[in-house]
């Protein structure tokens, strides 16, 4: 039995028995009531199916198979001859539930088409994921056949599952992650408080016989401890932003108090240095809606950066408005960086100077969770260097509307 004898019915005196209508639910183009160029029309269209790139199978309403062509053969590895007359159900994985045929059937037998995916099995017993769409064959308004065509999916499929497990195994190190880092956090957090407290203490009761040479050994407990918090602070911030766990809390601000009194904090720091600090706004209110503390930490490492790699000279801090922004500005006179580490001075864990000689203490982590900060304020952070000519740091965020 061919596939013409099974999907064109019968001819007689060069007309079909079912009429001018195709069995595929649509009427096909005519050129005319010559047999010939109706018989070369549906030869044509054979050909189509038959060496068509996709698999095509055409059943009985019972699900028998009918025709099935080459595509079909190369996707389940049985030949047309072998599943001629046999049941589609020859191809069942098992891994389908009852309600899923009885959906599917229902669908085709009301005249609908259907479409989805389902797991099959191939002559080799080897399982696969096939895309699958069944049309019914309507003839004079009455479903006579089905049409399936389906699609091996299952490298997409697979791709699928691996992403999914990627993701899943990615949520559980960011949930192990975090909680690593809460636990640290607690541990050392706690003990350093105890250092710094008992060191506050000792010194202040036996300040009158100490050594006036070994007060220093005070001061370095105390130095150390606040590095290491400090650390410890950065890590945990970086974590939350990054992990999309800090909550923004967007609220309408005057940036330039904001900042101004930020700058006030510092300046005790830069005459320490014999650094200038200045400040120079441009407008005495400029209103931007921000999180207030994203944006305090992100202006508190960058000032924080030029205080500490500054040695001459001092920083500038303006505070302007542009034609659809907010830019701050904080340039210093300081060292300066290499057009090399400008290309990545934004990653974590990055400074210039590696390696236990390093001149300046901290993990690189700042500038990362500056940018970070920045951008869930909605704005951008660039940054210009040359080496033995300063730092410039600007900052654009939105005004508020």
């Amino acid at each position: 039995m061919t596939f013409r004898d099974n999907v064109f019915p019968a001819r007689r005196n060069g007309h079909s028995s079912g009429g001018d209508a195709l069995p595929f639910g649509v009427n096909g183009p005519h050129v005319g009531t010559n047999g010939r160029e109706r018989s070369e029309q549906q030869t044509i269209l054979e050909h189509a199916v038959h060496s068509s790139v996709g698999a095509f199978v055409l059943t009985d309403l019972s699900g028998v198979i009918e025709y099935a062509n080459d595509a079909f053969s190369r996707l389940t590895g049985y030949s047309s001859e072998e599943v001629l007359g046999k049941h589609t159900r020859m191809f069942s994985s098992g891994m389908q539930d009852r309600e899923f045929y009885t959906e599917l059937w229902c669908t085709i037998l009301s005249g609908a088409t259907w479409s989805g995916e389902l797991r099959n099995r191939k002559k080799d017993g080897t399982l696969y994921w096939e895309a699958m769409t069944v049309s019914p064959v309507v003839i004079e308004g009455r479903v006579v056949k089905f049409i399936a065509t389906k699609m091996d999916i299952t490298k997409q499929k697979t791709i699928q599952q691996e992403l999914l497990e990627a993701r899943e195994n990615a949520n559980r190190a960011s949930a192990l992650k975090d909680a690593f880092l809460g636990t640290i956090s607690h541990e050392i957090r706690t003990p350093m408080n105890v250092i710094l407290g008992f060191a506050d203490l000792l010194e202040q009761q036996y300040s009158a016989v100490i050594d006036p040479h070994d007060k220093f050994y005070f001061s370095s407990i105390r130095e150390a401890s606040q590095r290491l918090l400090r650390t410890l602070d950065l890590m945990v911030n970086v974590s939350s932003a990054v992990s999309g766990n800090y909550q923004c809390v967007f609220e309408e601000h005057d940036i330039t108090e904001v900042v101004e009194r930020m700058v006030h904090q510092f300046t005790p720091a830069a005459h320490d240095k014999r650094l200038f600090l200045e400040f120079r706004p441009t407008e005495n209110i400029v209103l931007a809606r921000i999180d207030r503390y994203a944006f305090e930490q992100s202006l508190q490492n960058l000032l924080d950066n030029a205080i500490r790699f500054t040695h001459d000279g001092g920083v500038f801090v303006t505070v302007q408005r542009r034609e659809h922004s907010l830019c701050i500005e904080i340039f210093d006179t300081g060292e300066g960086m290499s057009q090399e580490f400008l290309s990545r001075v934004f990653e974590p864990f990055n400074q210039e100077d590696i390696g236990l000689s390093r001149r300046y203490e901290g993990v690189g982590l700042g500038l990362s969770l500056t940018k970070r900060y920045i951008e869930l304020c909605h704005g951008s952070i660039t940054v210009q260097s040359e080496k033995g000519k300063g730092t410039r740091f600007t900052v654009h965020l939105p005004l508020a509307a």
